[in-house]
């Protein structure tokens, strides 16, 4: 039987947690404190929401601009023409770079 588990929702514009990944937070607003206590009391968790997904452009922009290629890739980036080219070439570019991390050997993606 499967059962449903409640956690209450905090929205956090421009926040991007990670999978074991830690965010100390500064909980003021006395709504936040309470929902806080209650998950506390209750299953433990709160659950983050942007309240607003980057678009396209920006993820792809932002991941390129910090993704660890060399000048000559991030030139190569720059240089697309389309958000569809751009965003084709950063898989490669990425896929490139794992492939090189690994010696050559292909590892299934996980989600954790």
């Amino acid at each position: 039987m499967s059962r449903t588990l409640r956690v209450p929702l905090f929205p956090l514009p421009g926040a991007i947690l990670f999978p074991r990944s830690q965010l100390p937070l500064h909980i003021f607003e006395p709504r936040y404190r309470e929902m806080v206590r209650d998950a506390i009391d209750g299953v433990g968790r709160i659950a983050m929401i942007q309240s607003h997904r980057l678009d396209d452009e920006m993820l792809v922009n932002a991941i390129a601009q910090v993704a660890p290629f060399d000048v000559g890739a991030k030139q190569a980036l720059l240089e697309q023409q389309t958000l569809e080219g751009r965003a084709d070439l950063l898989v490669q570019l990425m896929q490139f770079q794992r492939m090189a991390v690994t010696g050559g050997v292909e590892i299934e993606p996980t989600l954790q």
